[in-house]
């Protein structure tokens, strides 16, 4: 189902949500872990039960008013996490071969608007956001915690000048406490918020800069509402200015 107002393109299906610009936006925000609640489905699909499972709550509310705000397209999976995990690869998204359409229709929907995002403003000038929440802070965090974990697997999936550094730069001017990884990882083993397969993949293939971007809970919750919609607005403030 496609409806068009306003300059605005909302394609919604069972299995994602998106909503494009009149023109292609060089800007494109995925929201893989905030679909439908588990409940919907409960007992008709057999969940997961390998790998994290948890939902990143309201973090669409935050993508759309980037996206109203920005020049930027977004993309929601529609099916919860705990049947299919987007931000992984195919192999281990999903533990029952039906999910594997609503699978490939999200991933080849993200092709779809990076493709035309290419085709209009050239490689170096586009940008695919991966929108993330988190609730517990990183090992590496200082005492007063992190408002925003920006991942981008150690900087390999900027392609093009220095957006992570600039984004990381306007935002701790406002007051926000940023972590920005560098070129080499900051501890041992896997992070788990330095970028995940959406980043990854279509970095490589497509040649553009991506960062996955990590949300404080706090930004996130209905008492604090306000707070998150400012923080939206902040970001949505930078993208207008650099695109």
């Amino acid at each position: 189902m496609k409806i068009s107002f306003e300059g605005l393109t909302v394609d919604y299906s069972d299995f994602y949500l998106s909503v494009e610009k009149s023109e292609p936006a060089p800007i494109l925000i995925t929201v893989p872990h905030d679909g439908l609640l588990k409940s919907s489905l409960l007992g008709l699909i057999p969940e997961r039960q390998n790998g994290q499972r948890l939902r990143d709550q309201n973090v669409w509310p935050l993508a759309k008013d980037i996206l109203l705000n920005s020049p930027a397209s977004g993309l929601r999976g529609m099916m919860p996490r705990i049947l299919i995990d987007y931000n992984r690869p195919p192999e281990r998204a999903f533990e029952k071969d039906d999910l594997k359409l609503p699978y490939q229709k999200y991933h080849q929907k993200i092709t779809e608007l990076l493709e035309t995002a290419v085709d209009k403003h050239s490689r170096e000038n586009c940008l695919l956001i991966d929108l993330h929440g988190f609730s517990s802070q990183p090992s590496y965090a200082p005492a007063e915690g992190y408002d925003l974990i920006l991942g981008t697997n150690n900087r390999t999936t900027i392609k093009f000048g220095n957006i992570d550094q600039e984004l990381a730069g306007f935002m701790e001017s406002l007051g926000y406490r940023i972590f920005l990884p560098r070129e080499k990882p900051i501890s041992q083993g896997a992070d788990k918020f330095n970028g995940g397969f959406t980043t990854y993949h279509y970095s490589a293939h497509f040649g553009i800069n991506t960062i996955q971007i990590e949300v404080a809970r706090r930004f996130r919750i209905k008492e604090s509402a306000d707070e998150g919609q400012k923080m939206a607005l902040d970001l949505a403030e930078f993208f207008s200015q650099k695109f």
